[in-house]
């Protein structure tokens, strides 16, 4: 199980930590267009397209390796795509931080907060899933969770 570890009150930058151990970092622009993902192994970034229609594009600098759309963000469901493999990453209800994981319909994990006040996300997927992969949906996870609290402040 994965978990993240916010720089600080101030930024969503976080660390992501496996069993106590540091496997990665997710990281923010201040304008919300562009994010890195950064492992042990190697170095991933996301780029935010569109107004209505949303893309996130998920590549290691060189070949893209997914991207994520959504056709309302207004409903908080996205359509992944990942090697070649279809995922939906949805919100659990309406006001819930709690997103879900799936493919064909069947639930593959979830990602939710500690608790409701708090940035530190929780990241319940299969280990089975690449590292990378993992990162980039929990990083979309905090991204609607930063758009959130920057529309009610």
């Amino acid at each position: 199980m994965l978990k993240t570890i916010p720089k600080n009150w101030l930024t969503w930058n976080c660390d992501v930590e496996e069993n106590n151990s540091f496997v990665g970092k997710l990281e923010f622009s201040w304008r919300d267009t562009t994010g890195k993902i950064l492992t042990q192994k190697s170095d991933y970034r996301v780029r935010y397209k569109g107004l209505l229609a949303v893309k996130f594009f998920f590549d290691n600098y060189e070949n893209r390796l997914g991207y994520a759309e959504m056709a309302n963000p207004l409903i908080r469901v996205v359509k992944l795509n990942y090697a070649e493999t279809q995922y939906q990453l949805k919100a659990a209800s309406m006001f819930s931080k709690k997103f879900i994981l799936q493919q064909k319909k069947q639930t593959l994990g979830i990602i939710d907060s500690k608790n409701i006040l708090d940035r530190q996300a929780i990241i319940d997927l299969p280990t089975t899933l690449p590292l990378e992969f993992r990162l980039f949906v929990t990083w979309i996870v905090l991204w609607f969770w930063r758009r959130s609290e920057r529309n009610i402040t």
